[in-house]
């Protein structure tokens, strides 16, 4: 038995060249599908990085109130609404003030919310609660603080 060529068939060596050729197609189809699955956490991250970037850039206004913060306000006065100069402090909280020599008072960067606010004069205190609202201060108005007198010394 001859061998005889076959005609119109491709060679072994053309047939491993057009396999090589169509592998090589499949891997850079499978490598592009791929791809944007491991680029959007990298451009994700350089996203944030950027916008962490820009907002510590951002000036701060030094006169505008903290988050969440607000004022009180007043007057402290005796039962005859002479003025004292009685302690003023929001409970559970370092904020203190003492009432100047006509009672007045300010209390600022007090927390938003409701608040307890104390008086305290001679022995004596006052509370009421008070509703604080962001960035405004709440005027209490007078506060009548009731004094103690002492029974005389024998």
């Amino acid at each position: 038995m001859t061998n005889k060529p076959i005609q119109d068939f491709p060679s072994l060596a053309e047939v491993e060249n057009e396999v090589e050729k169509q592998s090589a197609a499949q891997e850079k189809a499978q490598a592009r599908s791929r791809r944007p699955w491991t680029r959007y956490p990298t451009i994700a991250l350089l996203i944030l990085a950027l916008g962490l970037t820009v907002l510590q850039l951002l000036p701060r206004g030094a006169a505008a109130p903290a988050n969440g913060t607000g004022g009180v306000a007043g007057q402290v006065v005796n039962q005859s609404l002479t003025p004292i100069p009685a302690e003023v402090y929001i409970l559970q909280t370092e904020n203190v003030t003492t009432a100047d020599s006509s009672g007045a008072f300010t209390l600022s960067s007090v927390p938003e919310g409701p608040q307890e606010l104390m008086v305290s004069y001679g022995g004596v205190g006052y509370s009421t609660r008070v509703t604080i609202e962001r960035g405004k201060t709440f005027n209490v108005g007078q506060i009548r603080v009731q004094e103690t007198m002492l029974p005389p010394e024998q």
